[in-house]
């Protein structure tokens, strides 16, 4: 038993830190864009009032801020997923919803796709889909560039 718990002790050294020194670029980049897309979503389809920000599907007022998407508050969702990464820090492929049209209720983004995805076309229309297909279907690999661009795009996106 002695053995084992000294080389659960050695193992712990062994293991990668997890800090911002010792981050990479793009994994620093990775991290940036992960905190400005859903800003950046909210801020291009929430229909800010000066105090709440409108849910895309169904129009009802929600605070922005923490726990957004658990409980009270609104989230951006990603209409096609995350793992789709040519779509991944696209506003485009988000929607600010409330936490019933985002996984509490029924027809919910995380219940039933194709009744949400049918709402979002109706919202925003078929061109706007088509365009989102379009850009996933295509082959690509971020680079450092390319993630520096999407970051000053999302960036002047939150600054208007």
């Amino acid at each position: 038993m002695a053995r084992i718990v000294a080389f659960r002790a050695n193992l712990k050294d062994w293991l990668p830190k997890k800090d911002k020194k010792n981050k990479d670029e793009k994994q620093i980049l990775f991290d940036e864009l992960k905190d400005l897309w859903p800003k950046a979503v909210k801020i291009a389809y929430g229909h800010f009032d000066g105090d709440y920000y409108y849910c895309e599907m169904c129009g009802k007022p929600c605070k922005s801020g923490e726990g957004a998407g658990v409980g009270l508050g609104i989230a951006s969702h990603h209409i096609e997923g995350k793992q789709s990464y040519n779509l991944r820090w696209e506003v485009i492929n988000g929607t600010p919803i409330c936490s019933k049209c985002h996984t509490m209720g029924r027809y919910s983004a995380h219940q039933d796709r194709t009744i949400f995805i049918n709402k979002m076309i109706e919202i925003r229309g078929q061109e706007w889909y088509d365009k989102l297909l379009k850009i996933k279907g295509e082959k690509k690999k971020w680079t450092i560039a390319d993630m520096k661009k999407k970051k000053e795009e999302l960036q002047e996106i939150i600054a208007r």
